[in-house]
């Protein structure tokens, strides 16, 4: 699949949703950026722009059980219809069977014309067929799965019937290999519950930069403004619950203001779990597009000195916008290589990446599994190998970064990624090879508010469906004195 032209607009909702479900399976593409991206080029806002987040996360969500509704309606094979066909026939049924307010022939007329531009006359027959059909034969509760008649869990662990997890993933739009890793390390019952809450509509979160304002003072000046606060304060002091439609975000005086920054809660916990102060020396080893970094600086009331790195030259350049947004003036930027080592062998002259730090983190590159409400294609575009590689490049990195922690100085591990073998499997590979670092018990020195989200060994870790947070995990460590 090319990429789509840099030149290439449209104000069609329908037509946006449609590229990005034609490229998100591309492996470096990312189904939310690249939504945004013609988002903007369009100059959508409004009902417009949220059709087009529906249609794109709706069918990213539910694309499994559109294509077991939509296989039935055709006689021809469904690998035999091209791609881009199918694309516009989940569009079309995704409307149908999941959004009450646009009737059934609008969808259909719509998806005819949108298969008539981007596919031609025949293929545009064939769409109009296949989704009347549907019309016709299928009510809306049948199709939409709310309902499973057999409930065979077998019992915990090995014990667990495949024919389970086929029902899961068919039941919940998951592919196979996903939901049997999940299977692995959790139980039926919490599976079910992680696959339930992916296919739900993500909840807003904003962090509020707690130097210009006051959590519940920008709340009152939200809902002035007409928009909806649902819950303030947690699961960190700075954080705001936002209900319902919130408009073009860029644009919104409080973002303009560098009020508040867009990131979900269990996110915000991480700078919490890092503890920064004023005066400390902290490094951000993965830093863009630099939330974590500039509520690093933000707790840290900008008195500290921190060194955001990263191997992306245009993530940095991320992280010193959000910055001069935000009024931080303690945030330095530093691109560098993947091969870069303690020695500096491959670092700019008199780089300070390489003098000790009180705090590292490093918020590690990874699957991204506990994100997958709010990045729907992430289910699609993984596999196992994926997660393996992960697991090794994690290790890697954090032994790299590990090297510029002073005696006494702290080591912050995070991923947003679900399951042992990304998270703490990494952190006691890591802790065997190096015996100078032992991981905190931070369970007793640690925010109250933090202290929910910790676990037996002290680690930090957010459940989606409990905490209706993304799946988020951390671990702290201290080198020896």
């Amino acid at each position: 699949m090319k990429p789509i032209p840099a030149d290439w607009t449209t104000s069609n909702p329908r037509e946006i949703a449609l590229a990005v479900l034609q490229h998100f399976q591309d492996r470096d593409t990312d189904a939310s950026q690249l939504l945004h991206d013609l988002l903007r080029r369009g100059g959508l806002h409004g009902a417009d722009s949220r059709l087009a987040t529906e249609l794109t996360m709706g069918v990213l969500r539910r694309r499994m059980q559109l294509d077991a509704i939509l296989k039935r309606m055709t006689r021809r094979p469904w690998s035999q219809t091209p791609p881009i066909v199918r694309d516009i026939l989940q569009l079309g049924a995704y409307q149908m069977l999941f959004m009450d307010r646009i009737p059934p022939h609008a969808a259909v007329n719509e998806s005819v014309a949108l298969a008539r531009r981007w596919a031609g006359k025949n293929p545009a027959g064939l769409v109009n067929a296949i989704l009347r059909r549907l019309a016709v034969e299928h009510g809306k509760e049948e199709v939409r799965g709310k309902t499973l008649e057999t409930r065979d869990k077998g019992v915990e662990g090995e014990g667990i019937k495949a024919g389970w997890a086929k029902e899961l993933a068919r039941r919940f739009s998951h592919p196979l290999w996903l939901v049997n890793y999940l299977l692995s390390y959790y139980s039926a019952d919490q599976t079910e519950a992680l696959l339930e809450w992916n296919n739900q509509t993500p909840a807003l979160m904003l962090r509020v930069n707690r130097r210009r304002i006051e959590a519940a003072a920008l709340a009152e000046q939200l809902a002035a403004s007409g928009l909806t606060v649902s819950r303030i304060g947690w699961p960190v002091p700075e954080s705001l619950f936002l209900e319902g439609p919130v408009g073009d975000i860029a644009s919104a005086e409080w973002y303009r203001q560098g009020l508040a920054t867009v990131q979900d809660g269990a996110a915000q916990l991480i700078a919490h779990w890092v503890a920064p102060r004023p005066g400390e020396r902290i490094l951000d080893w993965c830093a863009g597009p630099g939330g974590k970094t500039t509520h690093l600086a933000e707790l840290s009331d900008d008195r500290a000195e921190i060194l955001a790195l990263d191997v992306d030259a245009r993530r940095l350049e991320q992280v010193a916008l959000h910055a001069q947004r935000l009024g931080l003036r303690s945030i330095q930027t530093l691109c560098i290589r993947p091969s870069e080592t303690a020695n500096g062998a491959d670092a700019p002259p008199h780089s300070p990446a390489f003098a000790p730090a009180d705090a590292v983190l490093v918020d590690a590159p990874c699957s991204g599994l506990g994100t997958i409400q709010r990045h729907p294609d992430i289910r699609w575009r993984r596999t196992m190998r994926d997660i393996q590689r992960a697991a090794q490049r994690q290790l890697e990195i954090l032994s790299r970064a590990a090297q510029h922690v002073a005696p006494g100085g702290r080591l912050i591990y995070s991923t947003c990624t679900l399951g042992p073998i990304e998270n703490e499997d990494v952190v006691e590979r890591f802790l065997a090879a190096h015996p100078h670092f032992a991981r905190a018990d931070a369970r007793f020195h640690t925010e109250p508010y933090l202290q929910p989200f910790l676990d037996s060994r002290g680690d930090l870790r957010t459940w989606p469906p409990e905490h209706h947070l993304d799946g988020f995990y951390a671990a702290k460590m201290v080198r020896a004195k």
